[in-house]
């Protein structure tokens, strides 16, 4: 624009083109940065199978498993994992079981083992936990530990190794140790003379939803599954809910007791400090046995044949489930502290349901009717 224009337009329009050529001025910029920018980047959408590739599956379990009776115990020794990791340790878990030495006092010596062994922290109601590397996995070898059944061996050796049947997939076994076979341990030391060592090794597919991870916390090295535990023993205390078979009416004043591995429901009743407890159990072995067992945790000691008798002969037969049962109410000396108020169910099956109270004498003596009527109620 010349100076003879610019002098002739007014002062405000001199401001509007000014404006409009700095405009001017940066909108090849505008159009750069404009062509630069293409929209989002589009969105590849992946497709995931709802079904997991065959080589992602889990694969067979394998369980080995031994049960070797020393002394009033019995002591369970296992692991279960992918077939082809529990494969390469098989023979030598074998080898080490039958070759395990006890001490004195009738536990076993951990304190030389194999190369690739090592002894790790036990887990609750574990003697012991070992774990073993393999190529493919780390295995957890449990060794746990259960009173030695009186008598039945038979039908105690059954109840275990159908259990472990079952974490592997496999029906119970219509054989006497459900598939267990008989196997040497050097320093086995049974209480009776039909007491012999076993050996399990079974392979299958576990249920859907029975794995380790799978499993509340509670059950993690409790059922001998992934996580551990050998035995059908005391399993870690846990809040878990009664065998759902079980039907019964609770007592208003009883709490939830420590569930665990053989325990089919389990309760507490009576104050902090003189607490008693109640479990329902299904186990084999004999009136006489059994009760002579009762006899001797609260006194003590062994009873006589006489005071036996009379015990067996004091007994209340009431009907539980619709079955003949009886009740054992034993109260010792004054200096006795505990009582057991326990009723043995027989079911026909070489077995028993045992509903046991145990706690100090003054509560077991107050929960008597409470008790009564937990019986009265109980279904199975």
């Amino acid at each position: 624009m010349s100076d003879s224009m610019r002098r002739r337009l007014p002062s405000r329009w001199t401001i509007r083109l000014r404006a409009i050529a700095g405009i001017l001025a940066v909108f090849p910029l505008l159009i750069m940065v404009s062509g630069c920018d293409q929209g989002p980047e589009p969105i590849d959408v992946m497709k995931i199978p709802k079904q997991l590739p065959d080589a992602l599956l889990p694969g067979d379990q394998r369980l080995i498993a031994a049960m070797v009776p020393h002394g009033d115990k019995v002591w369970f020794f296992k692991i279960v994992g992918p077939e082809d990791a529990v494969q390469t340790v098989a023979d030598q878990v074998k080898d080490f079981v039958s070759e395990v030495k006890f001490t004195d006092a009738g536990e076993p010596v951990l304190e030389q083992l194999p190369e690739g062994w090592k002894r790790t922290a036990p887990g609750m109601m574990r003697f012991a936990t070992i774990n073993i590397n393999t190529e493919d996995k780390q295995l957890d070898f449990s060794i746990s530990t259960l009173g030695a059944p009186e008598e039945d061996w038979d039908a105690y050796v059954k109840l275990n190794v159908d259990r472990w049947r079952k974490q592997v997939g496999l029906e119970n076994g219509e054989e006497p140790w459900a598939g267990g076979v008989e196997m040497t341990a050097v320093a086995a030391a049974p209480a009776a003379e039909d007491q012999k060592s076993v050996w399990a090794d079974f392979t299958g597919t576990p249920p859907e939803g029975s794995g380790p991870s799978s499993m509340p916390p509670f059950m993690q090295g409790m059922m001998g599954s992934g996580s551990g535990q050998g035995a059908m023993s005391p399993g870690p205390a846990s809040s878990g809910a009664p065998d759902p078979s079980l039907g019964f009416e609770q007592p208003d004043s009883w709490r939830p007791g420590e569930m665990r591995s053989m325990r089919e429901a389990a309760f507490e009743f009576g104050p902090a400090e003189r607490k008693a407890e109640l479990t329902v159990m299904t186990l084999g072995g004999g009136f006489e046995a059994n009760v002579s067992r009762w006899v001797g945790q609260v006194f003590g000691k062994a009873p006589s044949e006489e005071e036996l008798k009379a015990i067996l002969d004091a007994k209340e037969t009431l009907t539980v489930s619709g079955r003949e049962a009886f009740r054992f109410i034993i109260f010792g000396p004054e200096s006795a502290e505990i009582a057991i108020d326990g009723t043995i169910v027989p079911l026909g099956t070489g077995q028993s349901k045992f509903i046991k109270a145990t706690g100090p004498p003054e509560t077991i003596k107050e929960q008597q009717e409470n008790t009564a009527a937990f019986l009265k109620s109980l279904k199975f």
